[in-house]
């Protein structure tokens, strides 16, 4: 996977309480309870491609211009 997008990242202290109750959800586990200083990464993606090699080329493409594909 491939991905470009827009990137925003926020610190411990910074980052959405949903965004932090989602990941909590989903992994049980809450990185700022951590003793070790973690960043957030929120990424909107704006193309998305998949492949294994190069004979894939064509039809790589799952997302674009944020639009998904497939």
């Amino acid at each position: 996977m491939l991905i470009d997008g827009d990137v925003r990242t926020y610190g411990g202290e910074d980052v959405p309480p949903a965004a932090i109750d989602v990941f909590r959800a989903k992994t049980g586990w809450d990185p700022r309870r951590d003793g070790a200083s973690y960043a957030f990464f929120q990424v909107r993606p704006r193309t998305v491609q998949a492949l294994h090699g190069e004979h894939e080329m064509r039809g790589r493409h799952v997302m674009q211009d944020g639009v998904w594909a497939v």
